[in-house]
């Protein structure tokens, strides 16, 4: 994901992935809390940036913080991204 990349999210139901959705982006990757909101893990900006602050999200296993930018380098595999919320809320976001 480069500068000005927009990218794409919706639902694959029958593979049970999330796709990127179209978001265009002003610096290098996806601001974390559009990114939790663009991939419908929390439902506000204000619930995205309660659950960072307190620790609840996590990006291929590993906590985040509020600076976080998802880029090529956060993939798990060649394009798949692990996103957990809270204990037991996964989701896997899948970039084309």
């Amino acid at each position: 994901m480069k500068v000005g990349d927009i990218v794409k999210v919706k639902w694959e139901g029958d593979e049970g992935l999330w796709k990127v959705a179209e978001i265009e982006t002003t610096e290098p990757g996806i601001g974390i809390v559009q990114f939790l909101i663009s991939c419908e893990a929390v439902k506000s900006k204000k619930e995205a940036r309660r659950l960072i602050k307190q620790g609840g999200c996590y990006i291929n296993n590993e906590r985040v913080g509020m600076d976080k930018r998802i880029t090529e380098n956060d993939l798990a595999s060649e394009s798949i991204i692990v996103v957990r919320t809270g204990k037991k809320n996964y989701r896997l976001v899948k970039f084309e």
